[in-house]
């Protein structure tokens, strides 16, 4: 199964590598980007349940990525939101994961990590998909 995200990353050029690695690393398709916080805010709304993954560049705007955190709170099950920090550190993971991120890496040396979540979320979610669909049939 195909992770759908929104990718929260206010350089153009940064934003086009990352939807092209994650289409090709781990399975995903980028639905949109947004460049600033009220942009986040309408993506949100806009896809409201269709995205699997937010990523979120903190080191990009930390204001966006408040904003995306506070719209994210009451998120479904299987949404999932990724912060990127440029140097993440136990401070920021703690305050991140505070404020409802799921996951945080660092873009300096965790990003490997970050592609293998994104790619085993994929997998984990079409596994739950796949065992509702046999239950639904077997009924």
């Amino acid at each position: 199964m195909t992770n759908k995200a929104l990718i929260f990353e206010s350089n153009d050029g940064t934003s086009r590598a990352l939807a092209s690695e994650l289409a090709l690393l781990s399975n995903t398709e980028v639905l949109d980007v947004a460049r600033t916080p009220s942009h986040a805010l309408q993506l949100m709304r806009k896809h409201g349940s269709a995205w699997d993954l937010a990523v979120v560049d903190l080191s990009s705007m930390a204001h966006m990525a408040l904003v995306v955190l506070q719209a994210s709170e009451n998120r479904l099950a299987h949404q999932r939101v990724l912060v990127l920090a440029k140097n993440e550190c136990a401070q920021v993971r703690a305050e991140c994961r505070a404020l409802g991120a799921d996951f945080v890496f660092s873009k300096d040396g965790q990003m490997d990590e970050f592609f293998s979540t994104c790619k085993r979320l994929a997998s984990a979610e079409s596994a739950l998909t796949r065992f509702a669909d046999r239950t639904r049939t077997s009924q």
